[in-house]
């Protein structure tokens, strides 16, 4: 269904949906301790809780960061798990200059998550719900997506040094890490994934993708195909998150490889996409050379994005 242009933003409801959870966490924890007559005196030294017991890891925010895609900074402070005052210190530590030159090589995806620590981390209905208000780095100029974990993820990888041996920013995206269920009718009436707003704004945030799958059946991986028909419903312009974006598209199959490119550029094409004219076919006999892919990303950031 269309959506009304007068409706609130999403990535305001979402800000204000966390803001409304972590208040509501909050007055939990004030509702369940005793009422201050019957309260008994709190101790000198108080036993640590599990929280304070908990190391914090010198990239900790960062790492939440990279896991949860973005957070704004109330939601960041819950995630987190420490009080006001640690976390001010933990930020001014991760916002220092040391801090930001000896992580400025890092990617801003990781491939997997982690959770270097305990706790809930981004308990909620999705850490990739949240919205992008605070973030470790800048967009990427260039976002590398890969359909699959293996050879095209690896591939990914490769196209990501590329860009950045270029002087580009650039992450990797790996779409079989997104919880989204596979698109039908039946869901698309319901309520949206919690995965996919996280998912729309890093894709909105990158204005250059390069899009990396494997060949399934002659065809597009299904996990791509699913998560371009859930984001193709989001609004009221089904292209509008894809017109005049450039794309370069790359494979590496089991075998061919040229059909999924073929079904790939259409699909992009018909939705407004700018698919550099240049792919790259790779598998086992024929692996992706170096110079190729530097030649991709060098026509990809030719192209100049279509402002929104």
């Amino acid at each position: 269904m269309p959506q009304d242009p007068n409706d609130e933003p999403a990535s305001v409801m979402l800000e204000r949906l966390a803001a409304k959870k972590w208040a509501a966490r909050q007055a939990e924890a004030a509702a369940s301790s005793p009422s201050r007559r019957g309260r008994p005196k709190a101790p000198a030294n108080p036993a640590p809780s599990p929280v304070d017991d908990a190391p914090v890891t010198p990239d900790r925010l960062a790492t939440l960061l990279r896991e949860c895609g973005a957070l704004s900074e109330r939601a960041l402070l819950a995630a987190s798990e420490l009080d006001p005052a640690s976390f001010q210190a933990q930020l001014a530590h991760e916002r220092s200059p040391a801090f930001t030159t000896q992580r400025r090589s890092a990617s801003l995806i990781p491939s997997a998550p982690r959770r270097p620590f305990p706790g809930p981390g981004c308990a909620g209905p999705s850490p990739s719900a949240l919205p992008v208000a605070m973030t470790a780095q800048p967009s990427p100029e260039v976002l590398v997506i890969s359909a699959s974990h293996g050879e095209n993820l690896a591939l990914a990888e490769r196209f990501a040094e590329a860009a950045r041996q270029q002087g580009a920013t650039a992450a990797v995206l790996d779409l079989t890490s997104v919880d989204l269920p596979l698109f039908t009718s039946r869901l698309q009436g319901a309520a949206a994934p919690a995965a996919l707003a996280g998912l729309q704004a890093q894709l909105v945030a990158s204005p250059r993708w390069v899009i990396c799958a494997a060949e399934y059946n002659g065809s597009i991986p299904p996990v791509l195909t699913s998560a371009i028909a859930w984001l193709s419903v989001q609004g009221s312009d089904f292209r509008a998150l894809f017109n005049g974006r450039p794309v370069v598209i790359a494979t590496h199959s089991g075998s061919g490889g040229h059909s999924v490119l073929t079904a790939l550029r259409l699909q992009l094409a018909y939705l407004g996409a700018h698919v550099v004219g240049r792919q790259l076919v790779s598998n086992r006999s024929h692996p992706a050379a170096d110079d190729s892919i530097a030649d991709l990303i060098s026509r990809l950031r030719q192209l100049s994005a279509q402002q929104p």
